[in-house]
């Protein structure tokens, strides 16, 4: 029965290990200790099979302790597999592996993996006592007594040619003279095929120079030998590994007349060596990744920081020039802008911060919806071209298909992320010339696969190098990290783009020349709606605005005082009376008592009862008021949440007025 011996110092981690082995390896006997020192001496005492030893223990760690048990002469032989609760921390796997440990295996343990390394060392171990008790055997049988023997005894005999070694007997000439059944066995050759012959002659396929060259300094100079030789393809197909030991036999007159040659198939234990160095080297490259990721990662956060300070500077800087009483109105409309500039650059790098976040931990859903491709295309224009007539490029869209095959199924929020990003991006690093966006479809190769809609937005820019153009997909990585002090971003949009894209079910690449320009391409699955659905939907839009155009009755739900007063100011014009709640609760009172309410600006995140809620109570009484839900979060799937609650629409703080104005007038006629 086999031992495994367990070393760590908190007993819930032997109970679990206990556990696992017991379920999935058969026929073990598991020992516990709690201390290095006391699994030493279990260790001398009961010679465990294998031992499986943690890392980070009180006293003598897990380092020294393996560096005892290989020390010692009763126990050095046993394979130890250390434990560890850092995955990543390369540099004391590099170190277990020089204090003798075998293997490393990483918490939390995969119960799977650990049987499998258990299995392994258990082999090694396996073969290596046979090799020794082997060994003790012919040097009690054979060797002990072969400097007085003229001629191999018969009691010998019987003992060699039951030895799962093989041995053979040569005569002066460097003849076979005998050989045992495991000889045959291990070249899967005939029995006795190679009494007669010379080793090489008996062997014409081991192409190993090392036979000639032992064999013939044991014949010609009685040199003793030992080596392993290279992998040997035998005939049959096998290929296999073997350690050769020979010594010459002398009489009682000192004369040699006889050798004795014992070959041992090894080949399981050189194949585990052989992973043991894979393993290392992999860990080695480990280590390098990781000193290079170390060094982008710092790389990235000095972006990072310059990101968030830079338009905090003008922010505070600029808020004291704005204080001074001798400000012409013209300074101060350029400091205002100056500083919303800065405002929204800020509020750029922690949105992309937050989507990484997120993105990193898993915790992105994608939340399809209706969506009309040729209005985010128009939206998208809109949207981009007073920054690109800021630098003097021209921008440029096409649209290809019909109306009624525009509207698909999918995450709106992402694509929009995408796309606006690409655009974006293409303005930001072109100095001249345009910027061009658009898309086509791409049909299905077949009846049971779904065309996609390829993206593209190409660009007259700074173009990328080509042995960057595979990294800037890569998070913490930039096409080139100088750019960060040129143009102003984190760095991460195409990060979050190329996750966005696989989430939908497309894919995002790049063509670009450096000096020419780009051009970027994402794609995601033509999903249509039916023609129906869309006439439908705009039907029911329709009918939903109402005509008070500057003369509406509004509630402003928000527990933050000041956010309350700045929608006050922005919608005065827009409204002629202004009813405040300070939570959801309030606000569901107020609605109930005042049903001729037009619009309610609802925050999310409230005490007492959130937004959310609020928004489901209303619509149980009044289904008809609009209520566009405004919220601090501004992550992908925001809206979504806030649309199933009931809410009509959705915008992000910080609130930019003209979208607010914009998202509103859609819901009240203008020229009514």
């Amino acid at each position: 029965m086999k031992k495994i011996l367990l070393i760590d110092n908190e007993q819930d981690n032997l109970t679990a290990i206990e556990a696992v082995i017991k379920t999935n390896l058969e026929g073990c006997t598991v020992l516990t200790s709690l201390s290095g020192e006391e699994g030493i001496e279990i260790a001398k005492r009961e010679q465990p099979d294998t031992i499986l030893l943690d890392v980070i223990m009180p006293g003598m760690d897990g380092y020294e302790t393996c560096k005892r048990i290989k020390g010692n002469e009763l126990t050095k032989h046993i394979p130890i597999i250390m434990i560890t609760a850092i995955k990543t921390d390369t540099k004391s796997r590099v170190k277990g592996l020089n204090m003798g440990a075998d293997v490393f295996l990483s918490k939390p343990i995969d119960h799977v993996e650990l049987s499998a390394q258990i299995n392994v060392m258990l082999r090694i171990k396996e073969a290596e006592d046979k090799l020794r008790a082997e060994k003790d055997i012919l040097e009690d049988a054979v060797l002990a007594r072969a400097y007085e023997l003229k001629d191999v005894d018969e009691k010998y005999k019987v003992t060699i040619q039951n030895l799962p070694l093989g041995v053979l007997i040569l005569n002066h000439n460097g003849l076979i003279k005998s050989s045992n059944p495991a000889f045959t066995k291990i070249f899967d050759l005939p029995l006795h095929s190679a009494v007669g012959k010379s080793v090489m002659k008996a062997l014409p396929f081991v192409q190993d120079v090392s036979f000639v060259k032992y064999f013939s300094k044991l014949v010609e100079k009685n040199a003793a030998f030992d080596f392993e030789s290279q992998p040997v393809a035998l005939p049959t197909g096998r290929t296999i590994c073997l350690r050769c030991r020979g010594i010459p036999i002398h009489d009682f007159e000192k004369n040699t007349n006889t050798f004795l040659v014992v070959i041992g198939d090894v080949t399981e234990r050189k194949q585990a060596e052989y992973k043991l160095k894979e393993n290392y080297v992999e860990l080695k490259k480990a280590m390098e990744k990781a000193e290079e990721s170390d060094h982008l990662k710092s790389a990235f956060l000095a972006n990072i920081s310059h990101e968030i300070r830079t338009p905090m500077n003008g922010i505070i800087a600029f808020l004291d020039l704005i204080a001074q009483p001798e400000l012409t109105g013209e300074k101060q409309k350029r400091y205002i802008n100056i500083m919303k500039k800065s405002s929204n650059r800020m509020m750029n790098t922690i949105n992309d911060l937050m989507e990484i976040s997120m993105i990193e931990a898993g915790q992105v859903k994608v939340i399809n919806t209706e969506m009309n491709v040729n209005e985010q295309i128009e939206g998208l224009n809109t949207l981009c071209k007073p920054w690109a007539e800021e630098k003097g490029i021209k921008l440029f869209y096409k649209k290809t298909l019909p109306e009624n095959e525009v509207v698909i199924i999918t995450d709106t929020d992402k694509f929009n992320s995408i796309f606006t990003n690409l655009v974006k991006n293409a303005i930001k690093f072109t100095n001249e010339g345009n910027v061009e966006f658009g898309y086509s479809l791409k049909p299905a190769d077949g009846p049971d696969e779904t065309g996609m809609l390829e993206f593209s937005v190409k660009d007259t820019g700074i173009g990328i190098p080509k042995e960057r153009q595979h990294a800037i997909f890569d998070r913490f990585v930039q096409a080139d990290l100088s750019l960060s002090r040129r143009y102003e971003g984190t760095g991460l949009g195409l990060s979050i783009s190329k996750a966005y894209a696989e989430m939908l079910g497309g894919k995002i690449w790049v063509e670009s020349e450096a000096g020419v320009g780009s051009q970027f391409h994402f794609t995601i699955p033509y999903n249509p709606k039916t023609k129906e659905a869309v006439k439908s939907k705009k039907s029911v839009s329709a009918t939903s605005r109402k005509p008070k155009p500057g003369n509406l009755k509004i509630l402003i739900v928000d527990d933050e005082v000041i956010a309350d007063k700045y929608l006050t100011v922005v919608l005065k014009k827009l409204g002629k009376e202004f009813l405040h709640a300070k939570n959801g609760l309030e606000s569901v009172e107020i609605c109930r008592n005042n049903p001729d309410i037009d619009l309610v600006m609802m925050d999310i995140r409230m005490p007492e009862m959130d937004g959310h809620e609020a928004t489901l109570k209303i619509r149980e009484f009044n289904k008809d008021v609009i209520i566009i839900a405004q919220t601090a979060f501004a992550l992908a799937g925001d809206r979504e949440k806030v649309l199933k609650a009931g809410c009509n629409d959705y915008i992000s703080k910080p609130i930019d007025k003209d979208e607010l104005i914009q998202k509103i007038e859609k819901y009240f006629a203008v020229n009514d």
